[in-house]
């Protein structure tokens, strides 16, 4: 289910209209049980988002799916290099926009230049270039996942 669209165009806006509605029922402060289903509900969604976000990689028929926050499909025939990348070697970076607890989003590092981070561990992190966007990843053992890359 964590490729699932219901969940990202319906559940979730679901859930948080109706937190938002129940706990909007409790402005006067009479309506605890309306209260404290909203907070239910909101921490339900929370819960789920976070869920969602922890990144994870697949490689399908001709495809690298990177599925997570940001959600990409990179074809094998557009990726020009791939290899290992140390934070050391990225160096200091703006977060254009995205969220931390990890990386995720889009940055710019004077390094590599402009970059799609989906990592949720800097020790395993893995850069995928193509000819127009970059990207970083971390699969849980980077050496296999170049290996079964550069098998195709």
């Amino acid at each position: 289910m964590r490729n699932n669209k219901l969940v990202k165009y319906l559940l979730m806006p679901g859930l948080l209209l109706g937190a938002a509605i129940l706990i909007s029922m409790d402005l006067d402060g009479k309506n605890e049980i309306a209260l404290v289903t909203g907070m239910a509900l909101l921490a339900t969604a929370a819960l789920i988002f976070f869920w969602r976000t922890k990144p994870y990689f697949e490689i399908v028929d001709d495809m690298l799916h990177v599925n997570g926050m940001f959600s990409a499909r990179i074809p094998f025939r557009s990726i020009t290099e791939i290899r290992r990348i140390s934070q050391n070697e990225l160096g200091k970076g703006t977060r254009l926009f995205g969220m931390s607890g990890g990386q995720y989003g889009l940055y710019n590092y004077k390094s590599i230049g402009y970059v799609v981070i989906n990592c949720s561990d800097a020790d395993k992190m893995v850069l995928i270039k193509t000819e127009h966007k970059q990207f970083i990843i971390s699969p849980d053992d980077p050496e296999a996942f170049i290996r079964q890359f550069s098998k195709r």
